[in-house]
């Protein structure tokens, strides 16, 4: 198997994308990453605690982008969002693991 490619927010090439995609190179996040990604999120929580507007997390999306919905239900958004493009619901011109 091809060695991991680490990720840490600063250097992906096309070449780690290939390697991931048609090689199956695993895929590691980088510690500074990680902590970066929990430092968005928290801002993301309080925003939602807060009730404040923010595009495909506390709004729908595309032609729902208008419609505010329930602090209760921004969670459940993201994980129907991650379904609906993991399951091919958008469009894609190709089909890869990248």
């Amino acid at each position: 198997m091809a060695q991991a490619i680490v990720l840490n927010g600063e250097d992906l090439s096309v070449t780690d994308v290939w390697r991931v995609a048609a090689e199956g190179a695993a895929v590691t996040l980088d510690e500074s990453c990680r902590e970066r990604v929990d430092a968005s999120r928290r801002v993301l929580e309080d925003l939602v605690a807060r009730d404040q507007v923010v595009y495909g997390v506390t709004t729908g999306v595309g032609p729902l982008c208008d419609r505010l919905l329930p602090r209760e239900d921004a969670e459940a958004l993201q994980h129907n969002l991650v379904r609906a493009l993991s399951a091919g619901r958008c469009r894609s011109r190709h089909r890869s693991r990248s």
